[in-house]
């Protein structure tokens, strides 16, 4: 069974990686580099939101939306490595990409029993990047038809996209961190 948004939000079947406890402030520093980058990921995502308020106050174009979805770091890294979106999403993306090919065989490697926690995390990145595709869609939508009902669309699926993202940086940073830290892992 594929996994969903509400199942991300929710975090329901996320497996718990053995606890680490009796870390070091220098390897619970390490661990925390992650939430640095999740913040700037999370201020990017508000750069969208802040876009869609100007267009709901008639100071932006609808047209203006797409170009900014697929402009996301997050939506880029996803169009750079072949899969659709673009500059808050191009960050967010790429952030997943290193994850998924350097810091997660990194954990599961060297943290004993943190293997279904990466697996998980991958299944999620999924569900991420097919939110910021079904977010730029509805923005194309939204550019070709200035109409409520795709204004409405692209609101519900920013707010899905932001949910689900907030949920998933809160587990990696409650969960992956700590294995970070303590077998120095460093982002």
């Amino acid at each position: 069974m594929a996994l969903s948004e509400d199942d991300v939000i929710a975090g329901r079947g996320r497996p718990e990686p053995p606890a680490i406890e009796g870390l070091t402030p220098l390897q619970e520093l390490d661990g925390r580099g992650l939430a640095a980058i999740h913040r700037l990921y999370l201020r990017d995502l508000r750069g969208i939101e802040v876009l869609m308020n100007d267009i709901r106050a008639g100071l932006a174009h609808p047209a203006e939306l797409a170009p900014a979805v697929r402009g996301m770091p997050m939506a880029e890294n996803l169009r750079l490595f072949g899969t659709a979106c673009g500059a808050a999403c191009r960050a967010l993306t790429n952030h997943h990409m290193l994850e998924d090919m350097w810091l997660f065989p990194e954990v599961a490697e060297r943290a004993e029993g943190h293997g279904p926690l990466v697996a998980r995390l991958k299944a999620e990145h999924e569900v991420i990047e097919a939110g910021i595709e079904a977010l730029a869609v509805a923005a194309e939508r939204l550019a070709e038809a200035a109409v409520a009902e795709h204004f409405a669309d692209c609101a519900r699926l920013y707010a899905r996209l932001l949910a689900v993202v907030r949920s998933h940086f809160g587990y990696e940073e409650t969960r992956l961190a700590p294995a970070m830290g303590a077998h120095g892992i460093r982002v």
